[in-house]
């Protein structure tokens, strides 16, 4: 078939292909950030590039994200966008379903998250927020990126598993690692030692672990979300299989262990650069944390400055960057028609960082998200760090009250400093994090 006979052919749009067979992959590595910013500057916000072996079409603006997101023509697959990443690593999650299932499955799910699920995740979150805090004041300095995974790990297995790990939690915490390493692989060959097969044999421990727990939940009373799901039923009485309970679970840990984890450790990041920021957020933690019983639900309200200070770090550093679909039929977006069969990448860091919508965009002010500024709302999809749309993030409350409540116990125990003023290269792949894991003292208030 001749290039201009090919249905998925994108000839016609502008951009840059790179580098035969390599195409543009090698500066995409060296420079994410920076190759998005370009792509969009030089060639518009519709823009064709080769990464990985693979023809795509970047799309950035708040006006391109509206249109993704609502996708009112029913054009665009989720499953079709995300399958070459993630098919045999995260299959038959709610990212890999589209339409009617994908309703399915979410209206089933949502009945795991409601406001009384939420509450009940204080008496967790609470107490081990507060014995991390104080295991990292004994401990004086260390490294809060990789210290705050293996607390946000063992946070999960008592939220969403509804019991501490115990001995399998080194094993489990390096099958989340290995799932999630693998996921940015290019070369996807199943050979000892290479990260594709540590990463498919990360799945298998997970799902060998929680196929195990299925059984023993259905039926049973609980809080975790694990239980929760396996007796989950929608309004019909329809309610998940068991094959299903663990497809979902495997995404559930693997998407909370790493976003949220990126999304404090910029906000931290943040505090370290602005000491005036971290004396400010401190006083509301204060004022709400009862060093015994920790910030109860009543006073979840008062933390709303620091609930501003994490969207904006998610706004500067979007834990999840791109956003992929596929098109499914002939369509148009940003005025440029798109054949059957595109692969379509939507850079969330190109609205965060649009001076048309964000007073001065690079510099870290929680107070855009005030009522008085609300520049998160002059355009409907300015701010999508979740998503948006029929796909936005089902855990987002979950995510939000996790980064306010644990903020609230670090700073209202601790005062924060670091060698470096929180300054150091970033790496973005597989998901955005301090490459020398952001060293920090602790010094008690």
């Amino acid at each position: 078939m001749s290039r201009s006979d090919d249905p998925a052919d994108l000839s016609h749009l502008p951009g840059d292909a790179g580098l035969p067979l390599l195409g543009c992959t090698h500066r995409f590595l060296a420079d994410p950030v920076g190759f998005d910013r370009a792509l969009a500057a030089e060639h518009g916000p519709v823009a064709r590039t080769r990464l990985f072996g693979q023809d795509l079409v970047a799309l950035s603006g708040a006006d391109l994200n509206t249109e993704v997101l609502l996708d009112r023509d029913r054009a665009l697959s989720n499953a079709g966008g995300w399958g070459r990443m993630l098919e045999e690593l995260l299959p038959r999650g709610l990212l890999l379903r589209d339409f009617e299932d994908h309703r399915r499955h979410r209206r089933i799910m949502q009945k795991a998250f409601t406001t009384s699920a939420l509450r009940a995740c204080l008496d967790i979150l609470n107490p081990l927020s507060a014995r991390t805090v104080e295991g990292w004041l004994a401990e004086g300095s260390l490294r809060f990126y990789p210290a705050l995974k293996r607390a946000l790990l063992e946070l999960a297995s008592l939220v969403f598993l509804g019991a501490p790990l115990g001995e399998r939690a080194e094993a489990l915490a390096s099958a989340c690692g290995d799932l999630s390493d693998a996921a940015t692989v290019a070369m996807r060959w199943d050979l000892p030692l290479t990260k594709w097969r540590r990463g498919l044999e990360g799945r298998r421990v997970l799902v060998e672990f929680l196929a195990a727990e299925v059984p023993r939940r259905r039926g049973a009373e609980g809080t975790d979300l694990l239980t929760l799901l396996c007796n989950a039923q929608d309004d019909d009485g329809d309610q998940f299989e068991d094959g299903e309970v663990v497809d979902h679970m495997v995404f559930l840990l693997q998407a909370a262990h790493d976003t949220t984890a990126t999304g404090l450790t910029t906000l931290l990041r943040e505090l370290l650069r602005a000491p005036s920021w971290q004396a400010r957020l401190r006083v509301p933690c204060q004022e709400v944390l009862d060093l015994e019983a920790g910030v109860p639900w009543e006073a979840l309200d008062r933390l709303e400055l620091v609930d501003m200070a994490f969207r904006e770090a998610l706004r500067m550093n979007p834990p999840i960057r791109y956003l992929l679909r596929q098109a499914r039929q002939p369509c148009a977006l940003g005025g440029q028609a798109l054949p059957e069969g595109a692969q379509l990448t939507l850079v969330v860091d190109a609205a965060h960082r649009d001076p048309a919508l964000w007073t001065d965009p690079e510099r870290f002010d929680p107070l855009r998200f005030s009522p008085e500024r609300a520049e998160h709302k002059r355009h409907k999809h300015a701010w999508i760090p979740f998503g948006g749309g029929a796909h936005a993030c089902i855990g987002m409350r979950f995510a939000l009250l996790q980064a306010r409540l644990f903020m609230a116990h670090l700073l209202g125990r601790a005062r924060v400093s670091s060698p470096t003023g929180g300054e150091g290269d970033w790496r973005y792949t597989p998901v955005p994090q301090p490459a020398d894991g952001l060293p920090i003292t602790l010094a008690r208030v």
